[in-house]
Parts: structure tokens; C-alpha cells; sequence
């Protein structure tokens, strides 16, 4: 099957997006998530127009796979300070918090809820032969198609929609 005629997991501007985002993550934190060891996620770039409600977890190398899903409780800025304070909701020491923060006065955060496991781990390559899926450097949304494969070949029960407030602080 060519490319052209597969979906495309990520949503494009001509259509809308579902209510999900593809969030990228270090190796290093599989174990993390597999312990659902944090109820935050901080990263330097989240969606601003658009509100998901749920994060989809993909695992970098060599897992290279969709590991989790949660639930987004809700998500916004937090200032410099502020996430110094959440070294436990985050899972990250203090100086892996200013080394991630840099220079910047605020970074963007995810807060979550109901982490999810797969009944099957699904890698890139598997999502590839059904769907055109690259794993994303910050987020993307997914497409709604794109959402209804990955959910069914992960085996993940339909969620039902809830509304994610902006700015829990």
C-alpha cells in the first residue's frame, strides 16, 4: 500500500483534530511511566489554540512505540519558579528542572490523570503499515482517523470526552 493511500496519523490544517496529542519522551522515562510516577509534564512547547484531552505517551528509542495514554486534567504556563516547586509531581530532581528550563522564564505543562497502559505496545513500525505515523519532536495532534486506529491497535476502550480546563497553576 503506498503512502498516499494510507492515513495520516497526524491531523492536517485542512481538517479538524482530535481531541489528542502525540507527546514524545526520552527512553529514560519508560520506566517512569510504567510506574505512573508523575502526574505532571513539563515541556518548552504544548498546544495553545486548541485544548486536547487526552496525552498520548511515545517512547523514543529503541522502544520507538505509543507505550501510554492519560487523561489531560488540564494544561498551561508555569513560571520558573513555580517548577522548581514540582520536582515530585514531575519525577525530576531540581537541577534536571533548571537544566531542562535553561534560560527560560516559564515552560508549558501538561497535568495528568488515569494513565493508561496498552494491551500492546505499538511501535512506529507497526503504525506504519497501517497508518503514516512519525514520531513528533515536541507534540502533534492526531488526526481523528489517526485516533481511532491507534486506540484500536493499542487496545484502548473508546474514551469518553470531558473538557480540560486551561492554566491549573
Amino acid at each position: 500500500m503506498a503512502s498516499y493511500d494510507r492515513i495520516v496519523a497526524k491531523a492536517i490544517a485542512s481538517d479538524p483534530p482530535s481531541d489528542a496529542v502525540v507527546v514524545s519522551f526520552d527512553a529514560s522515562w519508560y520506566e517512569r511511566l510504567r510506574k505512573k510516577a508523575f502526574s505532571a509534564v513539563i515541556r518548552k512547547r504544548v498546544p495553545t489554540s486548541t485544548r486536547p484531552n487526552w496525552l498520548y505517551f511515545h517512547i523514543n528509542s529503541p522502544k520507538s512505540a505509543i507505550c501510554a495514554r492519560a487523561r489531560l486534567e488540564s494544561m498551561g504556563r508555569l513560571d520558573f519558579n513555580s517548577a522548581l516547586k514540582m520536582e515530585n509531581k514531575l519525577s525530576l530532581p531540581r537541577e534536571d528542572i533548571v537544566a531542562y528550563l535553561g534560560n527560560d522564564d516559564a515552560v508549558g505543562i501538561y497535568w495528568i490523570k488515569d494513565i493508561e497502559f496498552p494491551r500492546t505496545e505499538v511501535s512506529t513500525n507497526q503504525l506504519n503499515r497501517l497508518i503514516v505515523y512519525n514520531p513528533p519532536q515536541s507534540f502533534f495532534f492526531l488526526s481523528p482517523e489517526g485516533k481511532r486506529i491507534i486506540d484500536e491497535m493499542c487496545g484502548f476502550e473508546p474514551p469518553t470526552s470531558h473538557r480540560v480546563r486551561a492554566d491549573h497553576t
